[in-house]
């Protein structure tokens, strides 16, 4: 970013205006969204929020307690301490965040002083997804020149809402594989398909994957039963 032009940029830049630094008009206004977010997701750029937290929440790192009832669903709960948090002024950066269809981004944590939390449903105590219009959020000067400094890695095709060969599914199934198999975020006292179930319910937002794409998901992650090289021989 060239100093005349860096001194023209407000100190905090909308949606709109970082599409315009990265160099995204080629794509439709949804695809900037999605590039951006997907930056955002892989932890390269900051969003943060205009719209002031004043909810119940539980540290994220405290987990939730998961329970499914007698028709399958899968229900989380807190299961541990909360506390409310009013941020005023401060600002907030948002947790993994996904686009709604609709002119909104929607996440189920956000981080306030260095702490990602759950906003919790009170008094019931459930986790609930923040909605955001694309007006709400913006991200700060010097975070976009961090960025730009950097370098944005390339990103793969299949994730990339600028190519051919974009599919969205394919890149959450990506995501799900390295947390759950390379990462060991699920929980190794439950199969790989409940855990696939929980980490869609803490990671992605309510309403954002259907019923056929779980089903789906499952089935590509599958339970990961080893098979040994003996197993097979006749």
């Amino acid at each position: 970013m060239n100093t005349l032009k860096e001194n023209i940029l407000p100190q905090k830049l909308n949606l709109e205006m970082v599409a315009a630094e990265l160099e995204l008009s080629h794509l439709s206004p949804s695809s900037q969204i999605d590039t951006i977010l997907y930056h955002h997701r892989e932890g390269t750029l900051t969003l943060k929020s205009r719209v002031p937290i004043d909810c119940n929440a539980q540290e994220v790192s405290q987990g939730l307690e998961e329970c499914y009832q007698s028709n399958g669903d899968l229900v989380l709960f807190s299961c541990g301490e909360s506390r409310w948090i009013k941020t005023a002024d401060e600002p907030t950066i948002l947790g993994s965040a996904f686009r709604l269809k609709a002119s909104h981004i929607i996440t189920m944590t956000f981080i306030f002083e260095e702490t990602e939390y759950y906003s919790l449903d009170d008094p019931g105590m459930h986790p609930e997804s923040l909605s955001y219009s694309f007006e709400d959020i913006y991200v700060e000067k010097a975070d976009l020149n961090v960025f730009l400094e950097k370098g944005a890695e390339e990103i793969p095709a299949y994730a990339n809402p600028a190519s051919e060969h974009f599919a969205p599914e394919l890149a959450l199934a990506v995501k799900l594989h390295r947390a759950l198999r390379i990462e060991n975020e699920g929980r190794p006292n439950l199969n790989m398909e409940a855990n696939v179930d929980i980490w869609l319910r803490k990671n992605i937002p309510g309403g954002s994957v259907s019923d056929s794409q779980l089903k789906r998901l499952k089935a590509i992650i599958g339970n990961g039963k080893k098979i040994y090289p003996n197993q097979n021989k006749l």
